[in-house]
């Protein structure tokens, strides 16, 4: 379906809005070349933090190791998780199988944050074609495209080291695209592998198949169905059934199978219940209590307005909001407080559903109102994070790319230089900022998280702990020396502890042993 006249974004009546100046061809060129930069730039910026020591073993190089034990044909055991720690029993993303044939091009964790520029970047002229396809044009069409590509979300998410989540967004795009274009054979394209990129999009597919059918009832009523009413509704039928099914099975079945101890590991939803039934059952009998925790304290709602009111709340009056409710619940009903906050990757794929719904719920609006609302639009994508970098610049890569990405503090310097006195193909403890520049060569894992005899124990004192929330250096220190190790190097406040009975590298510490 293709929207004219006074249903176009900005548009004036009846009165139709002269052509483009620009040839079609060449305008499609244009995004694809401005999706290329756009690439380029992240990627720039993403390699530039490994060299400054700003990634980290968690989450990089536990992805390194997952994805160079895949590339391999190799069960993803990862070492920084523990001794034998299948990663399936952490989250359940398959999808990271298909990020090996990279390693078979460059087998370097450097090879994973390109990649996540390239994902995140894909989404982009999905995202244009749904804002040319609503009738913006020229200056407020490139604006807006901008304004996604740099907004505050999408430079959040890069900013993280890598994360699974980040096939979510190209994703969401393809199948929010199809919905928009009552095409199902896009929207099944887009929305069947979110259930390979982790468990929780389950309950993202079953919302999208709400939605689906919502948008054929509203479109039956509009009189512009052109599908069967009852294909459509057993459809959207269908994806109800198949998320909700998988969701449970992976949570109840797939990940406590992998998992070392047997149980899914993040289910860390106290104020609602010990498992998923109960918590269901919570929310149904109690609903005002939840939406209490929902919205309090108040960083929780704090976040939800940054992600509406520079789309002037539109999301709102459109039913795709419907699809952010599962992935909103587990940050805002989660007892894990980083998830409450602007920080993280945690809001790209919520970004990308609300742009979709302020699409959407434009057509609603008269040709004035549609004007005015486009020309907020345009200034409030390129304002948010225009204040926001006032307040916190230093999160946003297109900054740190200006005035720090290129600078190397003492402690890198010392970070770097310690890596030079770890022979490969040992088996290394290390602090977490040090570990992604070990994983390529040694079996990595952090202090405290396996039952081997570590040949190195790698210690920086300057850090408050070793690791996200292990105990602190000076504490490690302790039992190192307590178990003989000695100091065989040092650069600044960093120090190389070696095992008394240490005999060489060992193939037993190869990079990919588990």
């Amino acid at each position: 379906m293709t929207l004219a006249g006074p249903d176009r974004i900005g548009g004036s009546g009846g009165h139709a809005r002269p052509a483009s100046r620009v040839p079609s061809w060449l305008a499609r060129h244009l995004v694809w070349w401005f999706t290329l930069v756009t690439w380029l730039v992240y990627s720039v910026y993403c390699v530039s933090r490994y060299p400054q020591f700003l990634t980290a073993g968690y989450d990089l190089g536990i992805f390194d190791q997952a994805v160079r034990r895949y590339a391999n044909f190799e069960a993803p055991l990862v070492a920084l998780k523990g001794d034998h720690y299948n990663l399936l029993g952490d989250h359940f993303h398959p999808i990271l199988a298909t990020l090996a044939p990279l390693y078979w091009i460059w087998d370097d964790p450097r090879m994973l944050v390109i990649a996540q520029a390239a994902l995140v970047s894909l989404s982009i002229p999905v995202v244009h074609g749904m804002m040319r396809r609503h009738g913006a044009s020229g200056g407020l069409l490139w604006a807006l495209t901008v304004g996604y590509a740099f907004s505050w979300p999408i430079q959040r998410l890069v900013d993280f080291d890598f994360h699974e989540i980040s096939f979510a967004v190209p994703l969401l795009a393809v199948a929010l695209d199809g919905l928009d274009r009552r095409e199902d054979r896009r929207f099944l394209l887009g929305a069947v592998p979110l259930l390979l990129v982790r468990e929780d999009m389950g309950m993202v597919l079953a919302m999208l198949g709400i939605v689906r059918g919502w948008l054929a009832l509203r479109d039956r009523r509009a009189g512009l169905d052109q599908q069967p009413l009852g294909r459509q509704l057993g459809l959207a039928a269908g994806l109800v059934a198949t998320g909700t099914i998988v969701f449970f099975l992976v949570i109840k079945v797939v990940l406590p199978h992998f998992a070392p101890t047997g149980e899914f590991a993040y289910w860390t939803y106290d104020s609602l219940g010990p498992d998923a039934v109960s918590s269901i059952k919570f929310i149904l009998l109690h609903p005002i209590q939840t939406a209490q925790i929902f919205f309090t304290p108040w960083v929780k709602t704090q976040s939800l307005l940054y992600l509406l009111v520079p789309l002037a709340l539109l999301p709102l009056r459109s039913p795709y909001v419907l699809a952010t409710l599962p992935l909103l619940a587990q940050r805002n009903l989660s007892s894990r407080t980083h998830l409450w906050g602007t920080s993280f990757h945690y809001s790209g794929p919520i970004f990308v559903i609300l742009v979709f719904a302020a699409a959407d719920a434009l057509r609603k609006f008269s040709p004035d109102w549609r004007r005015r609302l486009a020309k907020y639009l345009v200034a409030m994508v390129l304002l948010t994070p225009a204040f926001d970098l006032a307040i916190q610049g230093r999160n946003y890569p297109l900054v740190r790319l200006t005035w720090s990405a290129w600078r190397k503090k003492p402690i890198m310097i010392h970070q770097q230089a310690i890596l030079q006195h770890i022979p490969a193909n040992t088996c290394v403890e290390v602090d977490d900022r040090l570990a992604p520049h070990l994983t390529r060569s040694n079996r990595v894992t952090l202090p405290t998280l396996t039952k081997r005899v570590s040949d190195f124990v790698v210690l920086d004192m300057s850090q408050a702990e070793v690791g996200y929330p292990l105990p602190s250096p000076q504490e490690i220190e302790k039992r190192v020396k307590a178990r003989g190790y000695t100091p065989v190097a040092q650069e600044g406040p960093i120090t190389v502890w070696q095992r008394p009975d240490y005999a060489g590298p060992s193939e037993g510490c190869s990079p990919d042993a588990p």
